[in-house]
């Protein structure tokens, strides 16, 4: 499997977290804003703040409960529920009235198809929010076209276009930190699946300082995914496992089903390569358990 991270794609920019631990009946759309924020930054913070805007649902707009679907969508695809967060994506980019919801939503779709290997309906989506992207107002979103075309066909093993896309988007001045994550992890797979070489110490610690720095640790471990998948194709598999190792309480941490299979796999895989049976042993069966539900795929979908 190669890390994908579309998720990585749809990040808002950044938003102070920290206020959404104190929000409770407060504004309505700063509620959903910092869930936006939130959803592969702190697991936790988001849930919490999906199950406030659900309890307070009923004195909301049309337009926030449109972007309150959406990002129940997003909840989808991070529990790795794939099929169910594309039926409703589709449906909602179809209904809604806000041009920002159908063109959020159009991204969420192509991304997620990606994932979910049904490649003509991403290309198809991604097509449509490109369309809608200059209805939309200026902000952070409207960047989020170009990190979901690189992350589409990386997935696709379009790799050329997918570096194309990263580094469009990187040399875009107003591109916010968050997705300039997003698109230097995009960058990275790219190159690896070029079957170029990674400046170890300059690009690759860069980007994963950058992801940090932004508190985007489900991406940063991404970045260490594909640099695992590097390491172990030059024959460097007690080197990989050690990096992944030493991340796993981390990646573990973010609860995101993909990623954590992903990274299980790989160490499965590389402790076989060295001969260490029962180190692999327990890496398998958690890989197997993700993979034996609805996470089997691809290990991204959330940007």
């Amino acid at each position: 499997m190669r890390a994908t991270w579309k998720l990585k794609s749809l990040l808002a920019g950044s938003l102070v977290l920290g206020a959404a631990l104190n929000a409770s009946a407060g504004d309505f759309t700063e509620r959903v804003e910092q869930a936006y924020a939130a959803r592969t930054a702190d697991p936790a913070v988001f849930d919490r703040l999906l199950t406030e805007l659900e309890r307070d649902s009923a004195q909301a707009t049309e337009r926030e409960r449109e972007h309150l679907r959406l990002l129940l969508d997003y909840r989808k695809v991070l529990r790795g529920h794939y099929e169910a967060a594309l039926g409703d994506a589709v449906a909602l980019h179809d209904q809604a009235q806000d041009p920002e919801v159908r063109y959020r939503a159009a991204l969420l779709v192509a991304n997620t198809a990606g994932v979910a290997r049904e490649f003509l309906l991403g290309l198809r989506y991604l097509e449509r929010a490109l369309q809608l992207r200059e209805q939309v107002p200026e902000s952070p979103w409207r960047h989020n076209a170009l990190t979901v075309a690189g992350t589409l066909y990386n997935q696709y093993g379009q790799f050329a276009l997918g570096r194309q896309y990263a580094e469009q988007a990187l040399a875009e001045e107003t591109l916010p930190p968050r997705l300039g994550c997003i698109a230097g992890q995009i960058r990275i797979e790219a190159l690896h699946g070029l079957g170029m070489a990674l400046d170890e110490a300059g690009d690759v610690e860069s980007a994963i300082r950058a992801c940090m720095a932004v508190g985007e640790p489900l991406v940063a471990n991404g970045i260490r995914s594909t640099l695992a998948h590097y390491w172990a194709a030059k024959g460097r598999h007690r080197q990989a496992i050690a990096l992944l190792q030493a991340h796993l309480p981390a990646i573990e941490a973010t609860a995101y089903p993909w990623l954590i299979g992903e990274v299980r796999s790989q160490l499965a895989a590389y402790q076989l390569e060295v001969g260490n049976d029962t180190a692999a042993e327990p890496h398998a069966r958690a890989a197997v358990k993700l993979a034996g539900g609805s996470h089997a795929g691809s290990v991204i979908a959330a940007h």
